[in-house]
């Protein structure tokens, strides 16, 4: 999250001040990421979340490669070691081989609804439409 992403759907960089950068998923439900990976039969994705405004966002999360949605999901919890308090990781698979012998692969992320600081906390001024904070994408194949 610290490098650019060549995708669309994602606010600016947050949490400069802590050892792990991340990104907000927004202002719309729909954020990608344009990636090369090894061709293979299947695909293990995770998204390390250290923030999400509503928890439904989260459990009603999407992923697809390259338009092909996942197959399984799971949602874990860790410490997280620079803040103390949880990262969320939503695991998912991804098969069906959907990266062709190029390697290019167009992740996609879509939650079900965003929503800003403002709507829980009044007054804050901060009015930007969220969905998922990201610290880390990690995209397993699986030969």
């Amino acid at each position: 999250m610290e490098s650019p992403i060549r995708g669309a759907g994602w606010l600016e960089r947050e949490g400069l001040d802590l050892p792990r950068i991340y990104r907000w998923t927004g202002e719309g439900t729909v954020s990608t990421a344009e990636l090369l990976v090894d061709p293979a039969d299947s695909y293990e994705v995770e998204l390390d979340v250290v923030s999400v405004l509503h928890h439904d966002t989260l459990k009603r999360a999407e992923i697809e490669i390259n338009e092909t949605p996942m197959q399984e999901r799971e949602l874990l919890s860790r410490a997280n070691p620079d803040t103390g308090g949880e990262i969320h990781v939503l695991r998912a698979r991804v098969t069906g081989r959907p990266v062709a012998d190029d390697g290019y692969c167009r992740l996609t992320i879509t939650v079900p609804h965003t929503a800003s600081h403002e709507d829980f906390h009044p007054g804050c001024g901060d009015f930007r439409q969220k969905g998922l904070a990201i610290q880390e994408i990690r995209v397993r194949a699986e030969h």
